[in-house]
C-alpha cells in the first residue's frame, strides 16, 4: 500500500502540470512505472471484464467524411460492401466468443450509420471506492455522431451503473481515448481531434486513477485507440506517427516493451485498433502481416481477421466493440 500510495502522488502533480510543461514528464512516469511494479500485487484488484458490448452493422455506411480514411484519393465517398461488412462482423462476434467473452447486441439505428463503432459512446471504468462498474458518457465531437450516446447511457442505466457527465462543451469519444489497463491500475487517454486537452485531468478526478495524457498529433490516428493497443502492463503496440514527441517518451517510459507498427500497416490497416481482452489472445486485422509475426514470437495467441469494410470508414476490431463488467 505504501508503494500504491507514492504512485498515486507522483501522478496527481502529473495531472495538474501536464499542460504547463512544469515537471519532467518522462522521469516521473518512470518512477510512477517502477513503483507500480512494486505494488501491483498489493490493494483492490480490478476484476477481469469478460463482458463485449457491439452494434448490429445493418444501418453501416459512409453518409459523410468525419476521418481522413472515408474518402477516396480523388475526394469521393468511400462505399461499403453490406453484406461483407456484415460477414466480418459475424466473424468478429465468433472470434470474441472463441476468447471466452459474452457478446450483447445493441439494436442498430437508420439514422446514425457509424454507430456500429461501439468503443466511442462511453467509457466504462471500476470504482475502486465504491467497488463496482461506473461509465462516463461521451460528448462525441461531431453533430452526425451525437445521437447515438443516449442509447449507450439508456443500456448501462439498464445495467444500474452509476453514470458521469461532462460539460456540454469538453468533447470525450469513450474508449477511443481512454484506455484502462488492469494491472497498474491506469488509463492512457488521448486527446487532441477527438477529445479536449482538459479531459485526462477530469477522467483523473473522476474515478480516482491514475491517468497518462497522450496528445495525437496526426489526423489518420484520430482517436488513441488507433495509435496505441494495450497488451498488458509490460507490452504495448504504438505508431510512432500519431504522438507528440513528449507523448512519444511517455509512452517508452511507461512500458518495458514498445512494439512499433510498421507505419504502412498502421496507416493502411490500423495495426493498433487491436483487442487483447487478457493478455493473451489478440484480434487484430490480418492485413498486419508484419505485425502479427512480431506478437507469435512473443507468443500471443494471435486471430486474425478481415475488417476491410470497417477500414473503409476509420475502424477496426477495437473500435467495434465496447469492453465492460
Amino acid at each position: 500500500m505504501h508503494h500504491a500510495k507514492n504512485c498515486s502522488v507522483i501522478f496527481a502533480n502529473i495531472c495538474q502540470n501536464h499542460f504547463m510543461g512544469l515537471l519532467d514528464t518522462p522521469k516521473s512516469i518512470q518512477k510512477w512505472s517502477e513503483n507500480c511494479k512494486l505494488s501491483a500485487v498489493g490493494g483492490k484488484k480490478i476484476p477481469q471484464r469478460k463482458r463485449i458490448l457491439m452494434v448490429h452493422p445493418q444501418h453501416f455506411q459512409i453518409a459523410y467524411a468525419i476521418n481522413p480514411h472515408m474518402k477516396t484519393v480523388d475526394g469521393n465517398l468511400k462505399q461499403i460492401n453490406s453484406k461483407k461488412a456484415l460477414e466480418q462482423w459475424k466473424n468478429i462476434v465468433q472470434t470474441f466468443e472463441e476468447c471466452g467473452l459474452d457478446v450483447e447486441i445493441l439494436d442498430a439505428h437508420a439514422q446514425y450509420p457509424d454507430m456500429v463503432f461501439a468503443a466511442n459512446q462511453c467509457f466504462p471504468f471500476w470504482n475502486l471506492s465504491s467497488n463496482a462498474a461506473e461509465v462516463m458518457i461521451s460528448n462525441m465531437t461531431y453533430k452526425e455522431r451525437k445521437g447515438e450516446v443516449p442509447f449507450f447511457e439508456n443500456y448501462f442505466k439498464t445495467q444500474e451503473y452509476k453514470t458521469y457527465s461532462l460539460p456540454t462543451e469538453l468533447n470525450f469519444e469513450g474508449t477511443g481515448d481512454a484506455l484502462l489497463e488492469n494491472e497498474r491500475k491506469v488509463i492512457f487517454c488521448g486527446y487532441g481531434f477527438r477529445t479536449h486537452q482538459s479531459i485526462p485531468s477530469r477522467i483523473c478526478e473522476v474515478s480516482g486513477y491514475d491517468v497518462v495524457p497522450l496528445e495525437l498529433k496526426n489526423a489518420d490516428y484520430y482517436h488513441l485507440d488507433t495509435a496505441l493497443a494495450l497488451l498488458n502492463g509490460r507490452d504495448v503496440v504504438a505508431v510512432k506517427e500519431a504522438f507528440s514527441d513528449e507523448g512519444w517518451e511517455l509512452i517508452t517510459a511507461a512500458f518495458q516493451n514498445v512494439i512499433e507498427a510498421d507505419p504502412l500497416e498502421a496507416k493502411h490497416h490500423l495495426s493498433a485498433n487491436l483487442f487483447c481482452p487478457n493478455s493473451k489472445d489478440v484480434v487484430i486485422d490480418e492485413g498486419n502481416t508484419k505485425l502479427i509475426q512480431k506478437l507469435e514470437e512473443l507468443n500471443y495467441r494471435v486471430h486474425p481477421v478481415d475488417t476491410s469494410e470497417f477500414l473503409k470508414a476509420g475502424g477496426s476490431v477495437f473500435c467495434l466493440k465496447l469492453f465492460y463488467w
